[in-house]
């Protein structure tokens, strides 16, 4: 019984990592091809860069576990995409206009970066 159990547990972590390492794909060839060459490497190496529009945000990383939408004493509306690891890591993104304009990592909020300067489309 003892080392039927333990067959069982290493097939499962086997599944699990073997599922782990499946890459997702979020796009299609034709979809990407849309996007400047830049972006279009960010996409394929999941990655996000500032000036990234929320759809090349969600072609790269999929969509948020939140959204939240806050309006400062100015008008300006900046949305908050959290994306969470476990419960561990949390990464949030900030985007003003539909570009996104800073990151942070770990476990609370904080100021986002300074807006960045590039002009992608």
């Amino acid at each position: 019984m003892k080392a039927y159990l333990t067959r069982i547990a290493a097939l499962t972590a086997m599944a699990f990592m073997i599922g782990a390492c499946t890459a997702e794909v979020r796009y299609s060839p034709a979809e990407l091809s849309q996007f400047p060459q830049d972006v279009q490497e960010h996409i394929k190496k999941k990655e996000v860069a500032l000036g990234m529009t929320n759809t090349q945000v969600r072609y790269s990383w999929g969509a948020p576990a939140a959204v939240k939408v806050m309006t400062d004493e100015s008008g300006n509306i900046t949305e908050v995409w959290t994306y969470t690891t476990g419960r561990i890591l949390v990464n949030r993104l900030y985007f003003q206009d539909g570009k996104l304009i800073g990151e942070t990592s770990g476990t609370s909020l904080k100021k986002p970066l300074a807006v960045s300067n590039q002009n992608q489309k």
